[in-house]
């Protein structure tokens, strides 16, 4: 199998090099030189926001996520539960609860833009729900000067399902802030978040066999297996971010003929900063259940009817540093400082407070604008967590022109989350005491157009942490490892002819039972991109996507704990999923015309996201996006 992969892998790359047209990839850039770009906190980079429409990228956001969900199988439903297909990277040591399965739909810190424009920008989107509802988004930004920008976002979906009891709801808001002034040395990033999301949670349908065989085509008419439980998760975050520059405060306070030349000459070249960042994040996770429902084996605590689990968690995070920026074309900026972390966990029956101080640093930036670097270093020196650590160093080189190299390593030492160590509810209780995960992964590969890359990647984990057939957290003393292989190509023929694909090989060694995965997960689309069509100013995509994994036992999903767990009852997957779509753009205008699962029955009923879950049957969908450029 791997031999196969290898050769798979170099036919691809030589066709690549042989037939690619796409544009030549260059690294972004390192200051704002257009009219209308973004970076993410601390990232270093500029992006260009994208006008171009001969690609499917925007399309693919048509989620609750606004992202694309190669590596995920959502539960029948728009902010639905999203089942795994592969493992990704702890890279946070200083938060210690989430939304599990969930998480996806929430803001963080790396997913957050910061603007800079010339002109005010606009944008609104609205994509069609399954059954009924939809998804809606706007956001503004602008700059007050040419230091100072802000975002507002707001994002709402209503959507729902198939099924009894599978509607799903979210509110989002967004506002930032970022300023810089190069002549002061004074930088600020601010941000709030408001978020909050109901899920209807019916807990799959009763028998997967009515289903397989198509007995019955009313969704309405199936059972499911819980008629009016409902999650409801919340989530308040506040950000600010502070640092001056010491050399602009000092040559600010010192006559200009007392400065020293030699403090001028460095300050040209490099120069130091104090910062001070504070966090404050309050996360909430409800489940309301009836008791009448027979999906649980019992009940822990006495309730009559109805009962409601909680629990919620807060941090505040505390982070004291100083920065330097040493050189002009090389443009390295180091860190280093004391991060101060506590946190609050508990619920109606339990209360948990730590706190726990370490020590921050990383570097990241260009070398000689052909070496693009990053390294992190984080060590948890006190407190409950403490001998925590995690250690990440990357590289990308340019080769030559449009040709790439990276690769990376990272060492991760952290504690389970506080709701995997201890839980008190009406359907679990459980106390544990979990060893600290250690998770080593080594990546490389090569990029050689835009979103055109091949990565290598070694995961291998100890003191893995699953839960089990009783859907219960259990910590595995064997090692578990995870080779993977992704591959993005995307070809281009004579400017009308595109052919996307996208594929991970995965193999999980080890105690491979604890981390059930599909082998590989593939999606292809075969598409054609007209500049003109039918002679009017109207750009066209149209075409066909499909995506495909092999069957392989998917964990089941726990409502309860919003968490999915290794029960091996039902094998999925072994059915393509394809849809058929026609984009169109005039003018700022996007439109969206998509035919979701078009092959719905011509391969059967087996399709499932997981156990006594179906995938979302043939449904059209609309999506248009608008953008404003005042």
């Amino acid at each position: 199998m791997l031999r196969k992969l290898l050769l798979f892998l170099f036919f691809v790359l030589f066709l690549s090099v042989s037939y690619s047209q796409e544009p030549s990839f260059t690294l972004p850039s390192k200051e704002p030189v257009f009219s209308h770009q973004y970076t993410n906190y601390r990232s270093g980079i500029y992006h260009f926001i994208d006008t171009s429409f001969n690609s499917l990228r925007f399309y693919h956001q048509g989620n609750n996520t606004q992202k694309d969900l190669f590596y995920y199988s959502p539960l029948g439903n728009m902010g639905a539960p999203l089942n795994s297909l592969t493992t990704f990277s702890e890279n946070n040591l200083w938060s210690y609860y989430d939304y599990r399965s969930f998480t996806p739909y929430f803001l963080n810190q790396n997913n957050i833009p910061f603007y800079y424009t010339t002109s005010p920008l606009t944008e609104a989107t609205y994509w069609r729900g399954y059954d009924l509802g939809q998804l809606f988004s706007i956001y503004h930004t602008q700059n007050v000067n040419e230091h100072w920008n802000f975002l507002i976002k707001y994002k709402r979906l209503n959507s729902l399902g198939f099924y009894n009891n599978n509607r799903n709801k979210q509110a989002s808001f967004l506002a930032n802030t970022h300023y810089k002034n190069e002549e002061t040395g004074y930088e600020a990033y601010a941000w709030f978040i408001s978020e909050k999301m109901d899920v209807e949670e019916f807990g799959g349908i009763v028998n997967d066999s009515i289903f397989e065989e198509n007995l019955e085509s009313n969704r309405i008419l199936y059972e499911v297996n819980l008629g009016s439980d409902l999650r409801v998760m919340q989530k308040r975050e506040f950000f600010v971010d502070q640092k001056i520059g010491l050399d602009r405060l000092f040559s600010s306070f010192t006559p200009k003929d007392t400065v020293d030349s030699a403090v001028t000459n460095v300050s040209q070249n490099q120069f130091l900063s104090v910062g001070h960042s504070f966090q404050f994040t309050r996360k909430i996770n409800l489940y309301n259940g009836a008791v009448g429902d027979a999906f649980y084996d019992n009940y822990f605590l006495d309730q009559e009817n109805e009962y409601r689990d909680s629990s919620g968690y807060r941090e505040y995070v505390n982070t004291f540093y100083i920065e330097s920026k040493i050189g002009k074309e090389s443009g390295l900026d180091l860190r280093a400082g004391l991060k101060n972390l506590i946190t609050e966990y508990g619920g109606p029956n339990f209360q948990f407070i730590t706190n726990n101080w370490g020590v921050v640093s990383d570097i990241r930036g260009f070398i000689r604008d052909r070496i693009k670097v990053s390294g992190k270093l984080d060590y948890i020196l006190t407190g409950n967590l403490r001998e925590s650590l995690l250690a990440q160093a990357k590289a990308e080189l340019r080769f030559y022109k449009e040709l790439h190299g990276f690769g990376g390593y990272q060492l991760s030492v952290k504690f389970p989350d506080f709701l995997d160590q201890f839980y008190y509810s009406n359907n679990f209780i459980w106390q544990n005491d979990f060893r600290r995960i250690t998770a080593n992964e080594i990546h490389f590969g090569a990029r050689w157009k835009e979103n055109t890359k091949l990565t290598i990647t070694n995961q291998t984990y100890s003191n893995y942490l699953y839960f089990n057939a009783e859907a219960l957290p259990t910590q595995t003393d064997e090692v578990v490892n995870v080779f993977k292989a992704e591959l993005t190509q995307n070809f281009t023929f004579w400017d009308l002819i595109h052919w996307d694909n996208r594929v991970i090989y995965q193999n999980v060694g080890g105690n491979s039972g604890v981390l059930p995965l599909p082998e590989w997960v593939s999606r292809n689309a075969l598409y054609f991109y007209f500049n003109r069509f039918f002679n009017l100013p109207l750009k066209c995509v149209i075409g066909a996507e499909v995506k495909y994994f092999p069957s392989y036992f998917s964990p089941s999903y726990m409502p309860a704990t919003g968490a999915f767990y290794i029960a091996n009852e039902k094998r999925i997957g072994d059915y393509p999923f394809i849809d058929v779509f026609a984009n169109f753009k005039i003018k700022k205008a996007r439109i969206y015309l998509k035919y979701e699962h078009v092959n719905e029955g011509l391969n059967g009923f087996s399709y499932f996201a997981a156990p006594n879950y179906p995938l979302p049957d043939r449904v059209f969908r609309i999506g248009i996006s608008w953008r404003f450029f005042n």
